[in-house]
């Protein structure tokens, strides 16, 4: 394509269940806050460009499509915080390459379909825990090593994690209210839908 896949000069919100490719970016959202999702099907070539303070990428699986992002393999560029998509059909898996360089903040890490996979992490006596402190919203898996997750400030007294050997030589992090998800089924792609927003995401 040209410069950019998509331009959005003012951000905006993408969704994604395509390719989306271009010579300099996929996605230029310009100076305003971004709103991204990834949908199963999802391809971008090139990176992801945002100037905007409140920047949002948003994992959208569902319970026969998983969809997984890797952090730091999508060339992300000021996006702050990565959300799973609300429901407990909304499977998706959020890689992490190493664990020492994680999001600023995971939002919505509830569901029985969430995983996140911190694939730098060994856990080689199968003994790794998940710990989460309810005054800092912090999330320490120790395995190999330690990794902490910033969770976002809402009630996760409900909630508790688990953490298993992702059988990949990392350990994968799950809401114990259901099984690990299992590798993503991708079911095709649906093509791209964009729309600029106004105001804040």
């Amino acid at each position: 394509g040209g410069t950019y896949g998509i331009d959005l000069s003012a951000g905006g919100t993408v969704v994604n269940a395509g390719f989306i490719s271009g010579g300099a970016q996929a996605i230029n959202f310009g100076q305003g806050n971004a709103f991204l999702v990834l949908q199963p099907g999802y391809t971008l070539s090139g990176g992801v460009e945002a100037s905007g303070s409140s920047n949002v990428l948003e994992l959208q699986g569902n319970a026969t499509a998983s969809v997984t992002a890797t952090y730091g393999g999508l060339a992300l560029a000021n996006f702050q915080t990565v959300e799973f998509a609300p429901g407990s059909g909304a499977h998706a898996t959020l890689a992490i390459g190493n664990y020492l360089t994680t999001p600023g903040t995971i939002v919505g890490f509830t569901g029985a379909g969430d995983a996140v996979d911190l694939s730098n992490l060994g856990d080689a006596n199968g003994t790794a825990t998940a710990t989460f402190d309810p005054v800092g919203n912090t999330l320490t898996v120790i395995a190999d090593a330690t990794a902490v997750l910033q969770l976002d400030n809402e009630d996760y007294s409900s909630v508790a994690w688990t953490a298993v050997s992702d059988g990949n030589g990392g350990t994968l992090l799950h809401p114990q209210n259901g099984d690990p998800p299992v590798a993503p089924g991708i079911s095709g792609i649906v093509g791209n839908l964009w729309q600029p927003r106004m105001g804040d995401i």
